[in-house]
Formats: C-alpha cells, sequence, structure tokens
C-alpha cells in the first residue's frame, strides 16, 4: 500500500510540472529552489500556513552530452558556482577591516575593537564570475542577481567530459552535479529526467512536510 501511494504521488507530480525538462535540442533545464511550475505543490500541502522553500537543485544531478548546454533557473535567492580546478564555492560573508569605534549605551567603547574584523558580503558574488562556458578548468559563477523580478536564465556549455560538482554560495550544503558524456554516448531522455525530477520533489516536499511536524 505505501509504495502504491509512493508512486501514485510521482505521478501526480509529474502531471503537475509544467517545466519543460529540456529548453532545446542539446539544453536541459535544472532549477535553483522548486520549478517555478511546482510553487503550487509546495503551497497546497501546507494550505497557506507556512511559505515553505527546498534548497536543492532540480535535477540534483543531470548529464548530458560533451557541448551540450545546461540552463539553470534561479528560483528565489540562489547563484550557481561552477569552482573549477579549486572544487570550493564562494564564501557569502568575508572578513574585512578591523572593528573600530563601536561605543555602548553608556558611550564607552566595547573591548572587541581593534579586536575583531567586520563582516560583509563577498563582493566578488555582486557580479558574475567567467564566461558562459566551462571544462572544469577556471570558475564560472553567476553572482547574485540584484535585480527586478526573477533572475535571468544562466546557460553554462560544458565543453568536456566529466562529472561537475557545484555549489548555491548562499546556502551551505545546496550543491549538484552535472555529467558530461562524450558526444554520441547515451544520455536520459527527456521523459527519464521528467520521471526523476518528480520522484525528487516528491521526496523533497515528504521530508519537508515531515520536518514541519517536529
Amino acid at each position: 500500500m505505501q509504495r502504491r501511494i509512493g508512486l501514485t504521488m510521482v505521478t501526480c507530480v509529474a502531471a503537475a510540472l509544467t517545466l519543460p525538462v529540456t529548453a532545446g535540442a542539446h539544453t536541459k533545464t535544472v532549477s535553483a529552489g522548486p520549478p517555478a511550475a511546482a510553487q503550487h505543490l509546495l503551497t497546497k500541502a501546507f494550505v497557506k500556513k507556512y511559505s515553505p522553500d527546498v534548497n536543492a537543485f532540480f535535477l540534483t544531478r543531470v548529464t548530458i552530452n560533451q557541448g551540450d548546454t545546461v540552463s539553470f533557473q534561479r528560483n528565489g535567492f540562489h547563484t550557481i558556482d561552477l569552482p573549477g580546478s579549486s572544487g570550493q564555492d564562494l564564501p557569502l560573508i568575508i572578513a574585512g577591516p578591523l572593528v573600530s569605534r563601536v561605543k555602548d549605551f553608556a558611550g564607552n567603547p566595547f573591548w572587541f575593537n581593534g579586536q575583531v574584523p567586520s563582516l560583509g558580503l563577498n563582493p566578488a558574488l555582486l557580479s558574475g564570475t567567467g564566461g558562459s562556458t566551462y571544462n572544469g578548468t577556471a570558475r564560472v559563477d553567476s553572482g547574485i542577481f540584484t535585480g527586478n523580478g526573477n533572475a535571468p536564465a544562466f546557460p553554462v556549455k560544458f565543453t568536456k567530459a566529466g562529472t561537475y560538482k557545484y555549489f548555491c554560495d548562499v546556502h551551505p550544503n545546496m550543491v549538484g552535479y552535472v555529467v558530461v558524456r562524450p558526444k554520441g554516448k547515451r544520455v536520459p531522455t527527456a521523459r527519464q529526467d521528467a520521471v526523476a525530477l518528480a520522484v525528487q520533489l516528491a521526496r523533497d516536499i515528504a521530508n519537508v512536510k515531515a520536518a514541519a511536524k517536529l
């Protein structure tokens, strides 16, 4: 019975999800945060009691051919950070000059003046880094979108076969993988990607609902 319920949920999610898994003949779409077309599923699940979100990439692992493009869609406050050979994401907050001339309500200077650094948003995230192609060597980062409305798509063409881990610089442990296979090698079809996407979305919605009951 439990397995049947799970399969039914996946089927319903797949039917409700209208976001195309492919954006072109050689492009696949990955969403940072739940796909826009699936947001109503989260709202329905919580009957407007909460405003839940899922800090994950959908799909977490996507497989393409060498020379194909992944179009990253940012649904929420996220970045796309392909770290290059460093293998590490950019920090959101970095240390600045030492704190100075900070006083309490009585006008006395705090002890930490000249002792601890100030903290601020990493300026490297205020604009993008790198171009629109990636081979695992140099960083390609979308940066934080500071405009109005929805962030534009962030397409990246992968020019070398391999498995590439990428990050959201805003949310710790939010990672994804792009598997790039040589040209001509078999990759999942759009239908297979849609099923995998529905399974991931159904699982994450169930996890969020369980967490809300704690």
